[in-house]
């Protein structure tokens, strides 16, 4: 009997949302870099140039003269309200939108690498998609060293092949058959920094019935 386990769903969502927000934040910063912060900059910059041209008593005139220059260009007529960008300023935003950008592509990447990626089983290897396949007998490593806290694990084989185990990244149910079906196939002295799940599944029975005495005891006291 094969058992076969799929991307997750909610693995492909975050993964989609973070491609999203970094295609959105590198939109803000390239607007920000490419034609706000430089179109803010020369309304500051003509807006105090203009304003050094006249005396302090002269604010209506210049005023009226500075409206007729912000309708031309869409600037801001509050002179109190402009600001100054420098060069600076606006590169600053640019390697923002850069390295935003590179984040983007990283997701996407990874969001569109996920596409049809499974990790399966049946009587005698385990496969994946992406790592090929391992023969039970060739299987010379299983490394639970993260599986018990993270749900990840290593299968090595013989010719050097890797076969990723994910319980968050692959839909939790199959991948924990797998893992299970997987050892009851091979040697558990190749299995290292954890225990077979089996034993795992017997610690917690123990631990559950000591737990069922105590409260017993404690009741009847």
């Amino acid at each position: 009997m094969s058992i076969k386990a799929n991307i997750a769903k909610h693995y492909r969502i975050r993964i989609g949302v973070m491609a999203l927000f970094m295609l959105v934040a590198c939109a803000m910063f390239y607007n920000d870099g490419f034609n706000v912060y430089p179109e803010e900059g020369k309304a500051y910059t003509q807006y105090h140039e203009l304003k050094a041209k006249y005396a302090d008593d002269q604010a209506d005139e210049l005023q009226t003269e500075w409206d007729k220059i912000a309708d031309e260009h869409g600037w801001e007529k509050e002179g109190a309200l402009l600001k100054q960008r420098t060069e600076s300023d606006i590169a600053i935003q640019k390697y923002i939108a850069v390295g935003v950008g590179v984040a983007f592509l990283f997701f996407a990447f990874k969001l569109i690498k996920t596409i049809g990626n499974w990790v399966a089983i049946d009587e005698k290897q385990i496969s994946s998609s992406s790592g090929g396949s391992i023969a039970f007998a060739d299987v010379t490593e299983i490394d639970k060293s993260r599986w018990k806290k993270k749900g990840i694990a290593n299968i090595s084989g013989s010719k050097g092949e890797k076969i990723l185990l994910d319980n968050w990244i692959y839909n939790q149910e199959p991948t924990d058959t797998i893992m299970r079906k997987l050892e009851d196939n091979v040697n558990h002295d190749l299995i290292v920094g954890g225990a077979p799940e089996a034993d795992d599944a017997d610690d917690d029975d123990t631990d559950n019935e000591k737990t069922d005495s105590d409260a017993q005891e404690k009741t009847s006291e």
